[in-house]
């Protein structure tokens, strides 16, 4: 059998539509990443004068490169409380629902790219967990002296969360785990996959719009700073590279035909 008649069968017998993983394996999979993660952030909570130390580097270089945007963003929404409130439950609520919700619509509707979109997900995240033990940051709400307005806590009183909105984010997060963003590496994540997938003009149009508006509010919000965004957009990326090399486009391509029901053309015979 030539080389190429080979990887082909081996690219078949990989990516056989409908071959996932049992949905508890996946379950086990998410509780494990948050274990994890919750063990990290126990270990982060004495690092406050180290998080903050790290904060002031940040905004050093961003305001060296003048590109220290999240203070304007912060007081502009600050001062609107129409937008804030709907802020504040964005920040705290969507990633934790879209980003499920897209993995399920993957299992269920495209299972010949779910493993792969999966893996890509999971690996920046896993990623991520590691900086934030590492490298523990403080967001500029948390920051003092930087003049940012944590817009958590101020709106908490309008329903986002019963009592003090800083007591919610120690609640639901790990309050130095602002590097990298993932908020916002979750949504461009989002963003891609219905982007890429969906079959609705509208739906893709959402997609995209997802991850932008994710990168808005989280810097009102004044959970991130700019580099923070971006260096989860970086991570993301070199995740999909590692995706990628492990499962090459033209194997997802030929798996999606199956999946729709196309025919996939034998491979050719060596001259």
């Amino acid at each position: 059998m030539s080389r190429a008649r080979a990887l082909s069968v081996t690219s078949r017998q990989r990516w056989r539509p409908g071959q996932v993983p049992p949905w508890w394996a996946e379950v086990v999979l998410v509780l494990g990443l948050y274990a994890v993660y919750d063990v990290i952030r126990g270990l982060g909570r004495p690092t406050e004068v180290i998080a903050q130390h790290n904060a002031w580097q940040i905004v050093d270089v961003e305001r060296a490169l003048s590109v220290a945007i999240e203070e304007p963003l912060n007081r502009g929404l600050a001062s609107l409380p129409a937008l804030a409130v709907p802020a504040c439950f964005f920040y705290a609520t969507l990633h934790f629902i879209l980003t499920p919700l897209t993995l399920v619509w993957l299992y269920r509707r495209h299972p010949a790219v779910y493993n792969r979109e999966r893996m890509w997900i999971v690996i920046a995240t896993a990623t991520a967990l590691i900086g934030f033990w590492l490298l523990p940051v403080a967001p500029p709400r948390l920051l003092p002296g930087v003049g940012s307005v944590d817009v958590m806590a101020e709106f908490a009183s309008w329903g986002w969360w019963q009592g003090d909105g800083s007591s919610a984010s120690k609640a639901i997060a790990n309050e130095y785990a602002a590097m990298p963003s993932l908020h916002f590496a979750w949504s461009l994540w989002v963003g891609l996959v219905v982007a890429r997938y969906a079959r609705h003009r509208v739906v893709r149009v959402l997609g995209i719009a997802y991850p932008v508006a994710t990168a808005l509010v989280v810097l009102g919000t004044g959970n991130h700073y700019l580099l923070d965004v971006a260096a989860g957009g970086a991570l993301l990326g070199v995740a999909w590279l590692a995706t990628r090399a492990i499962w090459p486009d033209e194997v997802v391509a030929r798996a999606l035909e199956i999946e729709r029901g196309g025919v996939v053309a034998p491979p050719s015979s060596p001259e």
